[in-house]
């Protein structure tokens, strides 16, 4: 793009978001075949729940992420402020997909407003991706967020695998644009001399 050659630089990130889900038995319709069937198997052994604590759910998504090599990347004191603020405010609950055998397969934040619910913070177990739990608890939080809003964002990923999952729930793509100039002159030189191997 023309502007990069001016020391610009963009960046692209994509969210998915459901409308239309004050009527949430329409927008359930619209989700994928295979994810009504991997619903409809977690049903049989799946429960949703929503008493779990804020030390509970940053433990759980600490859990996860080491799991897989990763550390979070937000404190548990500011979790926990605005979770707090949520719950007094009527705008914010935790909800999570637990098994008969009591382990837990996910856990997700939602947020709302009066235009839009937002699944702030998720943690997925990947040893648990068969069960269906997570489609399972995109559900009932569509059908929890439907007293509140109309929209439904699912949140950014540019992962693969987690836009495909998205995308089955049957969410638009949004892309957003990040452009920012870049005002170091080594670094405009560094751009120009390896402008090739970028684009």
């Amino acid at each position: 793009m023309p502007f990069c050659w001016q020391g610009f630089r963009q960046s692209s990130r994509y969210v998915y978001v459901l409308e239309g889900i004050s009527d949430w038995q329409r927008v359930l319709v619209n989700f994928s075949n295979e994810t009504r069937g991997r619903i409809r198997k977690a049903k049989k052994n799946i429960q949703i729940k929503y008493d779990l604590s804020a030390e509970d759910f940053y433990s759980y998504h600490t859990y996860i992420l080491k799991k897989i090599g990763k550390k979070i990347n937000y404190s548990f004191d500011l979790f926990k402020r605005i979770h707090d603020a949520a719950l007094a405010h009527n705008c914010g609950k935790i909800s999570y997909a637990v098994d008969d055998n009591g382990l837990i397969h996910c856990a997700s934040f939602l947020v709302w407003d009066t235009n839009c619910a937002y699944a702030l913070l998720g943690a997925f177990d990947r040893d648990c991706n068969p069960s269906g739990a997570s489609f399972l608890l995109y559900q009932e939080e569509i059908k929890y967020a439907s007293q509140f809003a109309d929209r439904y964002n699912l949140g950014c990923t540019m992962n693969k695998t987690l836009s495909y999952a998205k995308r089955r729930l049957g969410a638009n793509v949004i892309a957003y644009h990040h452009i920012y100039k870049v005002k170091s002159k080594l670094i405009k030189i560094a751009i120009f001399l390896t402008y090739d191997f970028w684009y």
